[in-house]
């Protein structure tokens, strides 16, 4: 039996290859070893523990508890946090920040005693007390917790069990007074949120108000930060702005660029922690190009304050129908959105309570995995808690790939949207906080470390809010608001430049051209066939993102960009496209194969999803023609100048100023240093070669350092990205227009209201 207080002894992560060396040695029992470990998982518990829990604390027993456990391992903590369940350690964190988020620990003691040869028991008593949102102690919490765990060690001495026990009750209590303490604070903050609404509306935020650095110091702390990040490709504005001089940026920005005169706040309900959650909607005006929203688009701020009564972060988290928003921006008429609105939000059933069951069952249904099991077994237990024609709006603008573009419905959408979210490895998923909005809809907090599976990239953590109607007993609407941290999807769906390879197909003759074109006709009219073969080469981790032939049944020359799951050589993609199982089993083209280089841009994977959805369904088709192109440089010199200068150009300014033009680039392949480059091009009306390589060889195209040789695609046979001077689907809506001026008008009568 041991007893410790004081410091850890230093047991480090090799502690237990020193015992089994010991043990192996006859100096020391099984039991022994398991205690030693367990009294310095306790002590080292007892050191990190001491001091505020929070998410400083609890990235520190991640970093340095984990080694005391298995990589799966049985967890009862309560009665009733977590029931014998099977986990993994970042698993047992989740419950546990629900249990000891912003206790005070004052001290720590602990006792282990051996039970047996593979069991320990550990009595914990910890000195504590509950604080409020702004770190005071709340009266009536503090005093004396204890808890009793029992561990059980495997063969290698890991722990394969942790049982803890306490008095519940007492602690669910005690969150009671913290929640009644915290709610005090939420109501303060909810009239300090309505007062700084009050004077942005007024213009006192404006550049036109001489004293609006004054309003801002009686606002907002020193060092707030307004994160009005969103993932745009013409607009520079939506970003994080560092203090009261970036919320004053901030406004400036929206001041000059944005009216909204249908802006209304909606209601203001109480987050975590005295946070106020503001829900609202607007039809966004761009000011100067004088476009609008044809439709409202809903969105929710995230606001907290200090004990001091200033803001001290403002969030913003976007619906799904501010994908739209960014083609207002463009000049170009021929940029239109596909527009079309998502249907409107029913009247929730009204006992919040039943409609918490329908929500909590879903999520524990999703967290069980059968929602990605057997298709059949999983549209059944979907069918128990989403309506048959329910809708679920998960948009949010990507450059890179599709997945996020549309709107899901009814079963059969809600199981495709699981396969996405099934591409994403979010093992510290956590549903943070609940709240009524309206009368018996949900809002829900969701936080999590998102990593892309397929390129193995980490999105980081960040948040998002989902916003659900039950209906009848069923989730019959859905809206998830992205948070600002899904900027970083783009970046991490982009595989790196090394998994990609461009391909000049060059025909051996007109006679082996003339077989190619018939056998690939065959082939594309045998649906079972062609789908066999795409499978395969999925299979064997290789899957084209464009097929760019000149001329459809000619030997004109053909150009592919591949995607390869994992890293190979140039050799070994030659050998695959080359093979039984590349493009040409017959040997009726040279197939000249050059590895993408790093700094290229690049379209997302497409191993996220798996094979069977691995592309859209009805790609968006253009208005106007797509042209590749080989850049060549002039020379050596030419070479050195233009990698230069890539530093300092302005990527988003660029891609403003060629879509006004009329043209737009989708990729950027160099292969090496001293060249050649591949770009695929869009223009906006069907033009000819002739017609396109003066714009790319004049003063508006890529660069004087380049030859470009230019190659117009035959659209009837090619594979394309989704447009960007798109002809509407049906459904779709055109965004509103007034002239500029008008649209400043607007803007300042919006304000004043």
């Amino acid at each position: 039996r041991t007893s410790h207080d004081d410091q850890p002894r230093a047991y480090s992560n090799q502690t237990q290859e020193k015992l089994l060396f010991t043990q192996n040695n006859n100096e020391m029992s099984s039991k022994d070893i398991n205690l030693k470990l367990a009294e310095e998982a306790m002590a080292l518990q007892a050191k990190i523990g001491v001091g505020i829990v929070d998410a400083d604390m609890f990235a520190e027993f991640a970093s340095k508890f984990p080694g005391f456990f298995s990589e799966k391992f049985h967890l009862i903590m309560g009665p009733g946090k977590a029931d014998n369940k099977e986990c993994s350690f970042g698993d047992m964190m989740g419950v546990a920040k629900k249990v000891f988020d912003a206790i005070k620990n004052k001290s720590i003691k602990h006792v282990v005693t051996p039970v047996d040869d593979n069991t320990m028991s550990v009595q914990m008593i910890f000195d504590s007390v509950y604080l409020d949102a702004h770190g005071d102690e709340i009266a009536g919490t503090e005093g004396v917790y204890e808890f009793t765990t029992l561990l059980t060690y495997n063969a290698d001495h890991k722990i394969v069990s942790w049982n803890q026990t306490w008095d519940t009750a007492r602690m669910d209590n005690m969150r009671k007074l913290e929640k009644e303490a915290n709610h005090k604070i939420f109501e303060r903050n909810k009239v300090l949120f309505s007062e700084i609404l009050g004077a942005w509306g007024s213009g006192a935020f404006n550049t036109t108000n001489p004293d609006a650095k004054k309003v801002a110091e009686k606002f907002m702390a020193e060092d707030c930060v307004t994160d009005a990040r969103y993932n745009t490709a013409n607009s520079t504005g939506f970003k994080v702005y560092d203090g009261r001089e970036g919320c004053l940026e901030w406004c400036a920005f929206l001041e000059k660029t944005w009216a909204m005169p249908d802006y209304s706040i909606l209601g203001v309900y109480e987050g975590p922690k005295g946070e106020c959650w503001a829900t609202g909607s607007a039809s966004p005006l761009h000011i100067p190009t004088g476009k609008q929203m044809p439709f409202p688009c809903e969105f929710i701020y995230r606001v907290g304050f200090d004990k001091e009564g200033k803001c001290t972060y403002f969030k913003f988290y976007n619906s799904g129908a501010f994908v739209y928003m960014d083609s207002l921006v463009s000049e170009n008429e021929a940029v239109v959105a596909q527009m079309i609105p998502f249907p409107e939000r029913p009247v929730a059933d009204k006992v919040f309570a039943k409609n918490l069951e329908t929500f909590w069952g879903n999520m524990q249904a999703w967290g069980s995995g059968v929602y990605n099991g057997p298709k059949g077994t999983a549209l059944e237990t979907i069918e128990k808690f989403w309506a048959k024609d329910c809708v679920v709006d998960f948009r949010y603008p990507m450059n890179t790939t599709s997945v996020l573009d549309k709107p899901f419905k009814g079963p059969e959408g809600i199981f495709e949207w699981c396969q996405i979210l099934a591409g994403w490895d979010m093992p510290d998923f956590d549903v943070q906080h609940v709240v009524e909005c309206n009368e018996g809809e949900i809002l829900a907090l969701f936080q999590f470390t998102n990593t892309v599976k397929a390129t193995g990239k980490l999105v980081g953590n960040y948040d998002c809010v989902f916003r659900c109607s039950v209906v009848n007993g069923k989730i019959a609407h859905a809206t998830m608001h992205q948070g600002p941290g899904a900027v970083a999807l783009d970046a991490a769906h982009t595989p790196d430049a090394n998994k990609f390879f461009i391909v000049e197909h060059e025909f051996r003759s007109p006679e082996k051209a003339e077989e190619w074109w018939k056998n690939t006709a065959e082939l594309f009219s045998d649906a079972e066939k062609l789908n066999a073969t795409n499978k395969k080469q999925f299979e064997l981790g290789f899957v084209f993102h464009q097929f760019l032939p000149q001329a459809a049944g000619t030997d004109k020359k053909m150009q592919c960009l591949w995607e390869c799951k994992n890293t190979v050589t140039k050799e070994e993609f030659q050998q695959f496209i080359d093979g039984p199982y590349g493009p040409d089993a017959t040997d009726c083209v040279i197939n000249h194969v050059s590895p993408a280089m790093q700094g290229a841009i690049l379209p997302g994977t497409k191993f996220f999803l798996p094979y069977f959805q691995a592309a859209p369904e009805h790609p968006i088709r253009t208005k106007g023609s797509f042209f590749w192109v080989k850049h060549d440089f002039k020379s050596p010199e030419s070479a050195g100048e233009f990698w230069n200068a890539m530093g300092s150009l302005d990527f988003k300014a660029i891609t403003a100023k060629n879509n006004k033009l009329g043209f737009h680039n989708h990729t950027f392949v160099p292969v090496a240093p001293e060249g050649p480059m591949f770009c695929l091009w869009e223009s906006d009306k069907d033009i000819s070669v002739e017609e396109f390589q003066t714009f790319v060889d004049g003063p508006d195209g890529p660069s004087p350092a380049l030859i470009n040789h230019v190659h117009k695609t035959d659209l009837s046979a090619a594979a394309v990205p989704n447009a960007k001077f798109s002809v509407p689907v049906e459904g779709a809506v055109l965004p509103l227009k007034e002239v500029p001026d008008t649209a400043a008008v607007t803007a300042n009568q919006a304000m004043a209201a």
